[in-house]
């Protein structure tokens, strides 16, 4: 499981391929096959087990390091889809293996991936060390603050393209997708206590199947990888918007 999560101090009808700007890469049915044996293989509890279940970024240089739209492309792959070599992911990401490679090592460098068993050279596959990644979003540390925001940033921008995206290929989702698939958005006066709650229940729904991801074989059939974004916050920087404290 992917998760990305901010933390606050204060008390496609296929699945859309995975890309590192706007456009969707082009990937032969063969190697599409492929990738989905693999996610499969490689999807196991031998492998789940070996990734940490979590890990706070507390340094502004792994924050910088993260900070590149195909760097969180090919972590996303390996993470939810298991280890894979440069080449397999340049084929699933619509980059050059080369390139790929050379972003591997720079995410291996801070300890978001490292080499999984098995091959040699171009041929050697890589795996995500971690499930889900958090990181304090007001952080007083100017230098960590600047670092939390330009990732929060990116990361946003990446799951705007990836809605952008489905409303492309939403008309091609067959009626159930299409009723399934939405996008709310809503404005509510709320206690502090009332709004942790609600994001806590929300939390809790998106993580109700992730045990899925620890047993493949329990995804019902026609399940999808589905992508859902979440946040809960003060709609203005006063709290007294309303005149009262």
């Amino acid at each position: 499981m992917s998760t990305y999560r901010l933390v606050r101090k204060t008390p496609k009808p296929t699945e859309p391929r995975l890309t590192s700007g706007n456009a969707v890469a082009p990937t032969s049915a063969p190697v599409e096959r492929e990738l989905a044996r693999g996610i499969e293989r490689f999807l196991s509890k031998e492998y789940l087990r070996y990734m940490s279940i979590n890990r706070r970024l507390r340094d502004p240089r792994d924050l910088r390091a993260l900070a590149h739209p195909l760097r969180l492309a090919i972590l996303e792959a390996l993470t939810v889809r298991g280890p894979h070599t440069a080449s397999q992911l340049g084929a699933l990401l619509g980059e050059s293996p080369s390139n790929c490679s050379w972003h591997l090592r720079k995410l291996a460098e801070h300890g978001f991936v490292d080499e999984a068993p098995g091959g040699t050279g171009r041929q050697r596959p890589w795996r995500a060390t971690q499930r889900s990644l958090e990181w304090d979003a007001d952080d007083p540390a100017p230098e960590l603050a600047h670092a939390s925001q330009a990732l929060t940033r990116l990361l946003l921008d990446r799951e705007i393209d990836r809605l952008l995206e489905s409303q492309v290929t939403g008309p091609q989702e067959s009626p159930a997708w299409q009723q399934a698939s939405m996008m709310s958005q809503s404005m509510l006066w709320l206690t502090a206590d009332e709004l942790q709650d609600i994001n806590t229940a929300i939390r809790a729904a998106q993580h109700s199947t992730r045990d899925r991801f620890d047993h493949p074989e329990g995804r019902p059939e026609g399940a999808r990888l589905c992508a859902f974004v979440s946040w809960g916050i003060p709609a203005t920087p006063s709290p007294d918007e309303g005149g009262k404290t």
